[in-house]
């Protein structure tokens, strides 16, 4: 009785990720942004970017609450230009020799997936 229940409640949590993430990749589909970046907070998961849109060349920020696109922090710097494109779960940040491409399409199941292609490097 007391496995059936564990298995019970297994069973309804991976259903309810399942439908959380479905809900977070629809919120993340309507995100857009390009901007050179002039400021990014490096001490948080929350990719948090400052700079100006280089098509406008008005100021511009872009905050990724749901946490999807934390892995390129790290390799992002000033200078670089960070695209994602409104409809994809893909953000872009070129480099002046290289491509990071951050796919977060499946994310749930790609996270502790070692051989998934959430990070992709890409030497120009």
């Amino acid at each position: 009785m007391k496995y059936t229940f564990l298995l019970l409640l297994l069973i309804f949590s991976c259903t309810d990720m399942d439908k959380i993430c479905k809900e977070g990749e629809k919120d993340l589909q309507k995100d857009y942004c390009n901007i050179i970046v002039s400021n990014i907070k490096k001490q948080t998961l929350i990719l948090e970017i400052e700079g100006v849109n280089p098509v406008s060349h008005k100021p511009s920020n872009y905050i990724d609450y749901s946490r999807g696109f934390h892995g390129v922090i790290k390799y992002t710097e000033k200078g670089d230009t960070v695209v994602k494109k409104k409809g994809e779960l893909k953000l872009y940040v070129y480099k002046k020799d290289s491509i990071i491409i951050c796919n977060v399409e499946d994310f749930c199941k790609k996270i502790n997936d070692p051989t998934s292609d959430y990070l992709t490097f890409i030497k120009r």
